[in-house]
């Protein structure tokens, strides 16, 4: 509405005409000026459950003679998401595509596939197929049923949102299943809007998965949508997310974690003591061995890059997207006061450099060192960064000479160490 017609809108509820009432509906109340809302009663309207949309349509289709399935209302009500407005709108499309039979428009049954076709949906098992084999790794099986939806003439934009939000769905049930009782909100549908057999098919989809796992699968989902979103190529980006999806390594609940290491911590105290008998003799037939000992001291080049590659994977598990950025860097300095990190590519600097992410950084690294550190993101010619790594890679390589193993292994085979490599984990 235009300044003028807000006017004149204002001008009728300051002198109303007699027994009249005037209801406006909109879906952007923030858009009205104060001067019309200080005259009005506001009502918000609440979300309508799946339920009562699939009764009121169905009560609809049934006086307009028209004859659709059950799964095709429930489907027309998901599409709605919570709006009797909307789901009337396309019961409307669907009535329009029916074909009229004698005078009569519901001769002809309307199911899911024939919906499907109308709106341009995804079969909704689909879905499961995909998911099922996210889970089980199988990234050919992925791709295969994108080219599936591809060649039925889907969207593939709205393919992506409805994995987000299957993937969604399977995090609340699970989270639900988890606790001692289970979530009145369940029952209600108040956190999952749905028919209760589907209910039942996420129940069991999500039964092997753990919540760490199902959480690296959102957030993992909730990036590539919004590629998806913005890609040229659609197809490419999803299946590129898919990909991912299924070669991500399945994450272990913290509580097996920890019994594994109880378990590890067991074995090595128990193998350190079957050792030590032997290891005490020795030193005391052989003072001198005592002498040529090496020192335990970690070499400082060494522990910096280790210290280096453990935060990396620190800020990985609180913040992957931050990660990926803070992976194309280098650690040029590494105190317990000062963190510098030098970037040669720009769009991962600019990223880093933005307030908001380095402050995120600069947090992440008080957790990690448990001290006042000072985070300093730097940007890197090419050159410089090839120097500094060849650099790293010498002082590794004299630190590797000094090593026992080493020393023995260049004994026996001879030759010279070059560079040494950390291997991640």
């Amino acid at each position: 509405m235009t300044k003028d017609a807000f006017n004149a809108l204002l001008k009728t509820l300051e002198e109303p005409p007699p027994s009249v009432k005037f209801i406006l509906a909109t879906t952007e109340p923030h858009r009205l000026p104060k001067t019309i809302l200080s005259h009005c009663q506001r009502f918000d309207f609440r979300r309508i459950s799946l339920r009562e949309i699939v009764e009121r349509l169905a009560d609809i289709a049934n006086k307009e003679g028209l004859k659709i399935t059950n799964g095709a209302l429930v489907l027309l009500a998901r599409e709605a998401d919570g709006s009797m407005r909307d789901a009337q709108s396309l019961l409307e499309q669907v009535l329009a595509f029916a074909e009229p039979a004698g005078d009569k428009v519901g001769q002809s049954t309307v199911d899911e596939k024939v919906l499907q076709d109308i709106l341009g949906l995804a079969e909704r098992q689909i879905l499961y197929e995909i998911s099922s084999a996210v889970v089980q790794g199988d990234a050919r099986r992925c791709v295969e049923l994108v080219a599936a939806v591809v060649v039925e003439g889907r969207d593939l934009c709205r393919l992506s949102r409805d994995l987000l939000e299957h993937f969604r769905n399977l995090l609340v049930v699970r989270l639900l299943e988890s606790g001692t009782k289970k979530s009145e909100g369940l029952a209600s549908g108040q956190l999952l809007d749905l028919p209760d057999q589907e209910v039942e098919d996420l129940r069991s989809q999500a039964a092997d998965l753990s919540l760490e796992t199902l959480l690296d699968y959102f957030d993992f989902m909730a990036a590539g949508d919004e590629d998806v979103a913005r890609s040229a190529h659609p197809r490419f980006a999803l299946e590129t997310v898919l990909v991912r999806l299924a070669t991500l390594p399945k994450t272990l609940p913290v509580v097996q974690l920890l019994e594994r290491l109880e378990k590890l911590e067991k074995k090595l105290s128990g193998e350190m003591r079957t050792v030590a008998g032997p290891i005490k003799d020795t030193l005391i037939q052989s003072p001198r061995a005592v002498a040529s000992a090496p020192s335990a001291a970690v070499p400082i080049a060494s522990d910096r890059e280790k210290v280096w590659q453990d935060f990396v994977a620190f800020v990985r598990r609180e913040k992957k997207f931050l990660a990926s950025h803070l992976e194309a860097g280098t650690a040029l300095e590494l105190s317990p006061r000062q963190l510098r990190v030098g970037i040669v590519e720009r769009h991962h600097l600019n990223y880093l450099q933005d307030m908001e992410n380095l402050s995120a950084l600069t947090n992440l690294a008080k957790q990690f060192f448990a001290a006042d550190v000072t985070v300093d993101i730097t940007g890197l010619a090419a050159d410089d960064a090839a120097r500094k790594n060849e650099s790293l890679g010498t002082g590794a390589a004299e630190q590797g000479e000094g090593s026992p193993m080493v020393k023995e292994a260049l004994r026996i085979f001879g030759g010279s160490v070059k560079t040494v490599r950390r291997e991640n984990g």
